[in-house]
């Protein structure tokens, strides 16, 4: 990396800023489809059943009661993970905004990817 890439340690700051709110988008990057029907089918989880549901376990063979229990545990494995992104990505902010040099934000942003990585 050639520090002289950045004019000063606000465009630096600025370049890293957005690469932390980039790799966390990847991290939980889902098709507008996937995130709808993924939407659906928990409301209808909750709600006891619906017409997806109740397609998709005589598709499968699987009881309704024990798909919609299923949707609802990965559910909350999604939202545990979407937590545990936006955490690292507030906090590698926070070390990028207080960075006193690129060599640090640099340091922030790949420790945030590898943090990532391992979700």
């Amino acid at each position: 990396m050639r520090v002289s890439q950045f004019a000063d340690l606000d465009e630096a700051r600025a370049y890293y800023l957005a690469l932390a709110d980039h790799a966390a988008q990847a991290a939980f990057e889902k098709s507008g489809y996937l995130a709808t029907v993924h939407d659906i089918k928990h409301r209808e989880a909750l709600a006891g059943g619906g017409p997806l549901l109740e397609r998709e376990a005589a598709q499968s063979g699987e009881k309704s009661a024990d798909l919609a229990a299923r949707v609802l545990e990965r559910r909350q494995e999604m939202e545990t993970a979407l937590a545990a992104i936006e955490v690292s990505r507030i906090d590698t902010r926070r070390r990028i905004r207080d960075a006193a040099d690129i060599a640090t934000m640099y340091a922030a942003l790949a420790e945030h990817k590898a943090a990532l990585a391992a979700l």
